[in-house]
């Protein structure tokens, strides 16, 4: 994979982009209970919510919105967007109901995963499809290992008695954060691809 710069680009994108998802399962419950006081079937409805709208857009409007967006880049792009815009709602939410209201921005955001997918197995020749998948699969089980520990110390620091201020959404900010950083490597990823795809043939010969 590091033999192709684009695709290299796309699976630091990948890796940020599943890292900054992992605030949802690690701190979504204590998030919940410590900004709104959640009970435990409050927060099983939200989840379920969550959970809903996910289901729809990945898969239902993934594959119909893609290409009316334009393609992969923009509907990338425009996913990140959301996703970014969502991380700061969920941070600075004040009240139950803002959650599920920011919940709908995945049916955008849903669009981001799947289009850089999509993205680096096009910069990819056939007989490396499967190392594509391969170094996918272990990206996103790295940001599982990754992840947790990460966003469970700043919700610790941060609604600990002795933090400097009481935030229990500063996990949602380190999220928007590496969005962002998923965004500049995505960028870089999109600038690399043409001259990357011309030179697949001699970088990657062909299997005999």
């Amino acid at each position: 994979m590091r033999k192709l710069p684009a695709v290299s680009a796309l699976l630091g994108a990948l890796f940020l982009w599943q890292l900054a998802h992992q605030v949802f399962p690690s701190t979504w419950s204590f998030y919940g209970i410590t900004q709104f006081h959640w009970s435990s079937r409050e927060v099983g409805y939200s989840l379920a919510f969550v959970g809903l709208v996910m289901a729809i857009a990945q898969g239902l409007l993934t594959r119909v919105l893609i290409p009316r967006i334009g393609g992969e880049r923009r509907a990338a792009a425009l996913g990140m967007a959301a996703a970014f815009v969502a991380y700061l709602g969920y941070a600075f939410a004040t009240h139950g109901w803002m959650v599920y209201v920011v919940s709908l921005s995945a049916f955008l955001f849903a669009l981001t995963y799947p289009s850089m997918n999509a993205l680096a197995s096009q910069q990819t020749p056939a007989n490396a499809q499967g190392e594509l998948q391969g170094a996918v699969a272990c990206l996103y089980s790295l940001s599982s290992i990754v992840g947790p520990p990460l966003m469970t110390q700043v919700f610790s620091h941060f609604t600990a008695r002795s933090a400097p201020v009481f935030f229990p959404g500063a996990a949602f900010l380190m999220a928007a954060a590496l969005t962002i950083a998923c965004a500049l490597l995505f960028v870089k990823a999109a600038r690399t691809a043409p001259a990357s795809a011309a030179a697949h043939i001699a970088i990657i010969p062909p299997e005999i």
